[in-house]
């Protein structure tokens, strides 16, 4: 019983160790990243929206276009909003690159993304 006892210690405070390490990493976005970023340089609150149009093309429904508003102004004035969709970490289609922020929201064009396989999508504004 003591053994057992020990052991789901020991896994434990690994665990807890993992995830507070884990918890200290720094994303500044100042270069290319990963996960999520609370200070964006030009994004003073660090909170973006997104919607989606979307469309039956080809006998399916399909992402076109997606609006990123909520975007800090004027700090990311003349920034570009690139966004990627995704199917469990898989790239689907080529994503796409705004024109240059001029206010608070942009929309996006992307190529015809199915809609049932996008599970998420990344947006980075540089």
């Amino acid at each position: 019983m003591i053994r057992m006892l020990l052991t789901l210690l020991f896994v434990g405070a690994l665990a807890g160790g993992a995830y507070a390490s884990a918890a200290a990493l720094s994303i500044d976005g100042s270069s290319v990243q990963a996960g999520s970023d609370i200070s964006l340089t030009c994004d003073v609150d660090s909170d973006v929206d997104l919607t989606y149009t979307v469309a039956f093309l080809g006998g399916e429904f399909k992402v076109t276009t997606v609006t990123v508003s909520g975007i800090s102004s004027p700090e990311c004035n003349g920034k570009f909003v690139t966004v990627q969709p995704t199917d469990g970490g898989a790239v689907l289609g080529a994503g796409g690159v705004s024109a240059a922020i001029a206010g608070t929201s942009v929309v996006v064009d992307i190529a015809d993304v199915s809609a049932e396989l996008m599970d998420d999508i990344h947006v980075v504004i540089n």
